[in-house]
């Protein structure tokens, strides 16, 4: 179970959410109907831990609801990879 960031730039402000890589990854290209989020809060940089605004949520989104939220950014963002995720997957592509 590894953890990444899923991130998404709306409205000029950026959104980040912590969820697990192979869950949202799946989820992404359609072969799952849910995914694993690590956390219910959606950041505005989760590195420092900044949460988002419930203003700007619903200013971005529409709605303050985290799961709604989540779903909307692995699906439509960016999930970030690790490079050891990206050498298996080559490999796996090799053989």
């Amino acid at each position: 179970m590894t953890q990444t960031i899923a991130r998404i730039k709306q409205k000029g402000k950026h959104f980040e959410i912590i969820v697990d890589l192979d869950s949202a990854i799946a989820f992404k290209k359609g072969t799952s109907s849910s995914f694993e989020s690590e956390d219910d809060r959606i950041f505005t940089n989760s590195k420092r831990g900044e949460v988002a605004s419930n203003s700007d949520l619903m200013s971005s989104f529409g709605t303050t609801d985290a799961s709604d939220i989540a779903k909307k950014i692995v699906k439509e963002g960016e999930v970030l990879v690790s490079q050891d995720y990206r050498d298996e997957e080559r490999e796996k592509r090799l053989k």
